[in-house]
């Protein structure tokens, strides 16, 4: 980590110097270089901070080196949350180098996939999925290279967020054998934690907790701490849905003090939920209700839904089932328009029906899950108070019709 903030510092007074010039392709790959790992380190700011100096930097006679530039431009914006910006400057950049794109392929696949990542977080996974599958359709018809392997990782995510668990264990699989064939730590790293959240989400505990730990060893080695963070969190869930409470908000904390310490606003509202989820189901309400109303400066669309459905849920353990369904009801259209098939309607479809009966309301008809899907894999999370109401809610059916 330090090496390649050091590295950063040099590049910065190499390009104000009168050398740059002399060495103006050597100090523009490596300027590149830099930018790629200060990004896959997590140090976004920094990453930024650099590609600013390119304009001091005599460009290089290739334009594709421009390109190749902005589109690390198009990554840093996309892991700093921005996600409409960095999609606006694909467009920027198809518009002004056309023939730079129509000339090199695995550039083209780069922005592509890139554009899916963006449209991933902003919740259209159909867009992505109808861009992805071609495009790596045609990728696998050539050797294999880092760009199947980050196009197969865009494509089990899209598909996961859809709940499709089993398409996107197996492209998870495909995107972890095609970075370690390229030799490639950083997308192995990254792929190994999404096949853990798909394996969480099917109650494969123990396969989880295993490819977490992976996840974690290979981004500690290499310093990924973004994903390092992530992976930590993934096996405080892990440690949550088994009921070891203690270890789980052990890792829920230290994953948020990480978040912290990168000073990363995108990942940090994950580490606080989790330590909301697991308050309540310690009986800690008020520190729950406390930890879950805390400002974020910047919340993604997946943790602004949590953060509802949790409210909703303090509600539910304390018998207020009337306000408990007031939030359930203002997240669940949300979560339909923007995640139809995702763990979070899943989760609301369960959880409403018991709040509409325990405040006297009738319940309604729900959707019954796919088998195989997230959306059937994610109902394992009962606490032992929801089945307690459910219980208490059949024998008083049971008695009216006797």
């Amino acid at each position: 980590m330090i090496d390649v903030l050091q590295r950063a510092s040099a590049m910065k007074r190499l390009i104000a110097t009168a050398d740059a010039a002399d060495l103006r392709s050597t100090v523009a790959q490596a300027m590149l270089t830099c930018c790629s790992e200060l990004l896959n380190a997590g140090e976004v700011d920094a990453a930024i901070e650099l590609l600013s100096y390119a304009d001091n930097l005599p460009e290089p006679k290739d334009p594709v080196w421009r390109v190749r530039l902005q589109t690390i431009q198009v990554r840093a914006l996309m892991l700093d949350g921005k996600f409409a910006e960095s999609l606006t400057l694909i467009d920027d950049i198809r518009r002004t180098y056309p023939q730079v794109i129509e000339n090199s392929s695995m550039l083209a696949a780069s922005l592509t996939i890139l554009e899916c990542g963006n449209l991933n977080q902003q919740i259209q996974t159909q867009l992505a999925v109808r861009k992805l599958q071609p495009l790596r359709a045609a990728l696998l018809l050539v050797p294999d290279s880092e760009v199947l392997a980050f196009a197969s990782y865009q494509l089990s995510s899209s598909f996961f967020l859809q709940g499709d668990v089993s398409g996107a264990r197996r492209l998870a699989f495909d995107a972890i054998v095609s970075a370690r064939r390229c030799g490639n730590s950083y997308l192995e790293a990254i792929s190994l934690l999404l096949l853990a959240w798909i394996d969480r989400s099917a109650c494969r505990w123990n396969e989880a907790l295993e490819i977490s730990a992976g996840a974690i060893k290979i981004s500690s080695q290499d310093g990924y701490r973004i994903h390092h963070l992530s992976a930590i969190r993934s096996t405080g869930i892990i440690h949550w849905k088994r009921g070891d409470l203690l270890e789980a908000d052990k890792q829920a904390k230290s994953s948020e003090d990480l978040a912290k310490s990168l000073a990363n606003r995108w990942q940090q509202p994950y580490g606080t939920l989790l330590r909301a989820v697991i308050s309540i189901h310690a009986g800690r309400f008020s520190e729950s209700l406390d930890i879950i109303r805390r400002p974020w400066t910047q919340t993604p669309t997946r943790a602004v839904l949590l953060r509802i459905e949790y409210l909703g849920d303090v509600h539910l353990e304390q018998g207020q089932a009337a306000e408990a369904l007031a939030h359930y009801d203002d997240v669940l259209p949300k979560a339909l328009a923007l995640v139809p098939k995702g763990d979070i309607v899943a989760e609301l479809r369960r959880r409403r029906p018991s709040a509409s009966t325990s405040s006297g309301g009738t319940r309604r008809p729900t959707t019954r899950p796919r088998p195989g899907s997230s959306t059937a894999a994610s109902s394992g999370t009962a606490t032992r108070r929801r089945h307690l109401l459910r219980a208490r809610a059949e024998r008083g059916r049971a008695r009216q019709r006797r």
